[in-house]
């Protein structure tokens, strides 16, 4: 018995110590990708007036011209050099003071072709956020799914949302792509079933339509924000799994007015 429980302990111990390896590799593998796409502005030289040569009016000029390229604040990743990177990838999701900070995937003729691979398509324990297969990127409602990891990663911290408190002091969702840098409003926070109805909500066709979706969702939340969506409306909706091995899910849905 006693060499029975021994091999069981060594082999549990090994498998435990091989994933929080490979999760610690999937955690620095984003952590590089996120250096290497990160957009740093350099301040902008002050200097008289009227005393302006050319290569300093020029640097100036483009620092501006960099600073507006985002829709409500100047970019913070150059999206561009990373679909260069990997053509599959359409953005960067970020919860600020939260782990929630990834590339978001597109595969629409491989749906979870993410759900278990890194972003360079290697495989990988934690994957890689991406968004539905129905959606693109002008959908009424974008749907990015993400792993609900035991080391804090992922999507994990969507669970906090659970806590008012917790919303109150993470209530902004970034999305950036080509088209720019936006800004969500988390509205709605619900613990629903992996068949619920809002995973078909993509496209809202009509004003009644989007109403009664908004209206549902506001209904179901664990509590009220205050804050209603209007036709027109775009919206991101966040989604992991409440509890591992289990149709629970835990989704967080967040409206930008600006757009």
């Amino acid at each position: 018995f006693i060499i029975i429980f021994s091999v069981v302990f060594c082999v549990s111990a090994f498998m435990i110590a091989k994933e929080l390896l490979e999760l610690k590799k999937d955690a620095d593998t984003f952590d590089t990708l996120a250096k290497e796409i990160e957009l740093v502005y350099e301040e902008e030289p002050e200097v008289e007036s009227g005393n302006v040569d050319s290569d300093i009016e020029t640097t100036v000029d483009k620092t501006t011209e960099e600073k507006k390229s985002g829709d409500k604040a100047k970019r913070k990743k150059n999206i561009r050099l990373l679909i260069e990177k990997n053509k599959e990838c359409i953005g960067w999701v970020c919860v600020p003071n939260t782990h929630i900070d990834y590339p978001v995937m597109h595969t629409p003729n491989y749906p979870e072709k993410y759900l278990h691979r890194n972003f360079y398509g290697e495989y990988s324990v934690s994957g890689t956020p991406f968004m539905d297969s129905r959606c693109s990127i002008n959908s009424s409602n974008r749907i990015f799914f993400g792993h609900n990891m035991r080391n804090d990663t992922m999507f994990s911290d969507l669970l906090g949302f659970m806590n008012e408190d917790y919303y109150k002091k993470h209530s902004v969702v970034e999305f950036e792509t080509l088209e720019g840098y936006v800004e969500y409003e988390v509205f709605a926070v619900l613990q629903i079933k992996s068949d619920d109805v809002w995973y078909d909500f993509i496209e809202a066709y009509d004003e009644e339509e989007y109403n009664l979706a908004i209206a549902d969702i506001l209904e179901r939340s664990e509590y009220d924000t205050g804050i209603v969506p209007k036709y027109g409306d775009r919206l991101l909706t966040l989604s992991t799994c409440y509890i591992s091995n289990s149709e629970e899910r835990l989704i967080v849905v967040a409206v930008n007015r600006a757009e």
